[in-house]
């Protein structure tokens, strides 16, 4: 990996600690890239990325149970790039987790609006979309939570999560042999990103694995994918010392990899 081979030979060099966090990210090992990513939080060598490390440690908190933090850094990074989605939609992931929904639904409303300023990206709004039919299920609305979950898994028909929610509402509504459809949709979902083996029976998916029960509170929540989202307008200036240095010439990072099937 280049960032590890400079930062053995060049540990000053900060810039590369934030791409070695990056990677270990992906790799979900969330302490250890929590830690380098504070590092680069605190450097004052002006990166171009600098601006963006809080978003990424506002993933790492979440994962690694320091919601509080999370709260802090996703709340930090919004302030100066109100235009980026991912952001808002972690500051929605725990909101909904706290179950403070009317919090949660402007989040996730948010985010959907930058995202569909994307040409193309239907992938994650199919995701907040997703994550607005929970937002519906929670209060127990639960025709505009199915109408959600169709629109999502027609948008993205491998969101297998969506496609078992739908099964569980078209159950409930006595809507049979959509469920029965749905059930196959959601196996074929589950095969062709990685979370079953063909022919495995949806339920012995990561879910069940879990104990989870498909649309129930606590489902493990969302974490970034390494793709580029869209470019962030320039930042507001800082308001607090806790903020970090703008970055003068900004770019737009990856977004951080998924362990959830509503973000990867």
């Amino acid at each position: 990996m280049v960032a590890s081979a400079v930062v053995a030979t060049r540990p000053e060099v900060d810039r590369a600690k934030f791409f070695q966090a990056l990677a270990i990210h992906k790799q979900k090992r969330y302490g250890q890239a929590r830690e380098l990513l504070e590092q680069a939080m605190l450097s004052d060598q002006p990166f171009p990325e600098r601006g963006h490390v809080p978003h990424f440690l506002g993933w790492c908190c979440y994962y690694t149970g320091d919601v509080e933090g999370a709260k802090h850094y996703f709340g930090i990074h919004a302030s100066h790039w109100p235009n980026f989605d991912d952001t808002h939609y972690g500051l929605g992931v725990i909101a909904l987790d706290e179950d403070r929904v009317a919090d949660a639904e402007e989040s996730f409303t948010t985010a959907l609006r930058l995202q569909q300023m994307v040409p193309g990206d239907k992938r994650s709004q199919a995701k907040t979309i997703a994550r607005l039919g929970d937002i519906a299920m929670r209060l127990d609305q639960l025709e505009v939570a199915t109408s959600r979950y169709e629109s999502a898994v027609e948008m993205w028909p491998d969101h297998y999560e969506a496609w078992a929610r739908l099964v569980r509402l078209y159950h409930r509504a006595g809507r049979e042999q959509d469920a029965a459809r749905a059930t196959e949709s959601e196996q074929r979902a589950r095969v062709r990103m990685g979370r079953a083996e063909e022919g495995e029976g949806a339920e012995t998916g990561d879910k069940a694995q879990a104990g989870q029960t498909v649309g129930a509170p606590g489902v493990v929540p969302d974490a970034p994918e390494l793709t580029t989202p869209t470019t962030p307008t320039t930042p507001t200036t800082p308001t607090t010392p806790t903020t970090p240095t703008t970055p003068t010439t900004p770019t737009t990072p990856p977004t951080p990899e998924s362990d959830d099937p509503n973000h990867e």
